[in-house]
């Protein structure tokens, strides 16, 4: 989302001042499976947005994690520096700062709290920066900049990390006889759930989103991450329902055989509600969609 600054707001950054920000952001995961993704620094780095080529600099003794570790990675023309100045396991506390300004900020740290919720976790991530620039004019150039440009979704970024790296994996693989174009025109409109077994109606949400209907009125809340026309490629990801996990993200991949055959590879990823037993879980998500895909298959099949 854009951010948005007061008048007070804006004038504090064009004279040069310091301004901190704060957003509350909730998780579905575990203060200490959140947390968790704290551990390795430049693994990390490496997994959020904005920070293409992320090395870890070790000259000078500066430490290969923990406090004092260093990045440095190209940002809008200028290198970028990011040091650990905080690593507080007990009070789930990560700090980070740039040693020396960039072409953006004069002065700039960033910290990760992170705390227990009723469920799941809730995350401040907090923001204290001032503007480089030599004159008031230059930093208000460079606030419009920033005000006008989508700022990452932390969360969801750290989000799927820890999914990624400590995630559960079912694949499945059917092939149907049915050209892969007009399964493609059904899966790939966000707007469709008539290939999803159950579902009797979906309402979009906002920004992205969409709430599955099925019987009884049961409700899936799901995201879109993205679609691919030319891969033919959906990837989307749960984010309330009934199943006992508390990540999940799944991906539909259609592949054309020939004019007629299409093979559907679905793939999912996801992390175990805590105190759930994670093979039990597995195998009855396999059971799930074993079934989901044997009635995909008879609905679309053109031998059927």
């Amino acid at each position: 989302m854009p951010l948005f600054f007061s008048p007070v707001e804006v004038e504090y950054l064009a004279s040069g001042k310091r301004l901190s920000r704060t957003s509350i952001n909730p998780t579905s995961l575990s203060a200490k499976q959140f947390w968790s993704a704290f551990e390795d620094y430049l693994t990390l780095q490496q997994a959020l947005s904005g920070h293409p080529d992320t090395t870890l600099e070790t000259d000078n003794g500066k430490p290969t994690n923990g406090v004092g570790a260093t990045i440095r990675f190209e940002y809008k023309g200028s290198v970028t520096r990011e040091t650990l100045i905080v690593y507080d396991t007990e009070k789930y506390i990560w700090k980070i700062n740039i040693p020396e300004p960039n072409s953006v900020f004069s002065f700039y740290e960033a910290t990760a709290r992170v705390y227990e919720a009723e469920k799941g976790a809730e995350v401040t991530l907090t923001i204290d920066f001032a503007l480089q620039g030599k004159t008031p004019e230059e930093r208000t150039q460079i606030l419009q900049v920033m005000a006008n440009s989508a700022q990452p979704q932390r969360i969801d970024e750290i989000n799927n990390f820890v999914l990624q790296r400590d995630g559960l994996r079912c694949a499945f693989e059917l092939e149907v006889n049915c050209p892969a174009a007009k399964l493609w025109s059904v899966i790939g409109n966000w707007e469709d759930v008539s290939w999803v077994q159950y579902a009797t109606d979906v309402k979009m949400i906002p920004v992205g989103g969409r709430q599955v209907i099925f019987p009884n009125n049961n409700v899936v809340e799901e995201q879109l991450v993205y679609a691919d026309d030319a891969e033919r490629t959906l990837v989307y990801q749960v984010t309330q329902s009934g199943m006992p996990v508390s990540l999940y993200r799944g991906t539909v991949k259609l592949t054309e055989i020939n004019a007629t055959t299409t093979r559907v590879n679905y793939d999912n990823v996801f992390i175990p509600v805590e105190g759930k037993d994670p093979q039990q879980v597995k195998t009855e998500i396999e059971q799930i969609f074993n079934a989901r895909l044997a009635w995909f298959k008879s609905k679309f099949d053109n031998q059927n």
